[in-house]
């Protein structure tokens, strides 16, 4: 599973620079999106999904100050 969290934390970080406006809720709701797509793909189990999202969602205020820093 920690294979899986990096890969769409970059997937996530890339995705960033598409949001009209970067706040949490447009945060997990791209979060919840990218890791249904990638769910789909590798048939993941709802729990890991499920962990895999929250774990994405911790990192918030990480991909926030990254975002932040790029915009500089």
């Amino acid at each position: 599973m920690q294979d899986d969290v990096k890969a769409l934390a970059k997937k996530v970080k890339r995705s960033l620079h598409d949001l009209e406006d970067v706040t949490k809720e447009n945060y997990d709701a791209l979060v919840s999106t990218i890791v249904d797509e990638y769910a789909a793909k590798k048939e993941m189990a709802i729990d890991a999904k499920d962990s895999v999202v929250q774990a994405l969602r911790d990192q918030w205020h990480a991909m926030e100050a990254e975002y932040q820093d790029l915009k500089k």
